[in-house]
């Protein structure tokens, strides 16, 4: 029993090891250049939503998140950290998780514990189906995106 318990703490440690090292260190990139915008909802800003670029071809990572404030505008953050994320092309995810009323989440609730439901379109939500790509230039730039209900 002592042997399978060490062995065991063994392959954690190994694998708690390799994703440390999968995630390039907690720098930032030197080369991080400034997104901003607005989402909107037919016309009307979309307070309390994610807007993540992905790096095209990756699902994981690599790119940076942004949260609208109640005027629907955002700052893309690398890691959600540092403002900014690297130049290439990015394939983007706009969610918004809100109570069924399309309030949003308490700040001390779990959207889970309080039935919250996806509000944005699937064509704008979900990975595997969004459409939205840009190419993000190394001067930075301002992004709206004006989405459709419909």
């Amino acid at each position: 029993m002592t042997r399978a318990f060490s062995v065991a703490h063994l392959l954690t440690g190994l694998v708690i090891l390799g994703l440390a090292g999968c995630g390039g260190g907690s720098k930032p990139p030197s080369t991080l250049v400034r997104v901003t915008g607005v989402v909107k909802m037919d016309g009307k800003p979309s307070p309390f939503a994610s807007v993540t670029y992905v790096a095209e071809g990756l699902k994981g990572g690599l790119g940076a998140v942004g949260f609208t404030d109640e005027e629907g505008k955002y700052e893309l953050k690398w890691r959600g950290q540092e403002p900014g994320i690297q130049p290439g092309k990015y394939r983007v995810v706009i969610s918004r998780i809100a109570m069924k009323d399309g309030t949003p989440v308490p700040r001390d609730k779990s959207a889970a514990d309080v039935g919250a439901v996806e509000t944005m379109p699937r064509r704008y939500s979900d990975y595997d189906v969004s459409e939205l790509y840009l190419e993000v230039p190394a001067a930075g730039m301002t992004k709206d995106f004006e989405l459709k209900s419909k």
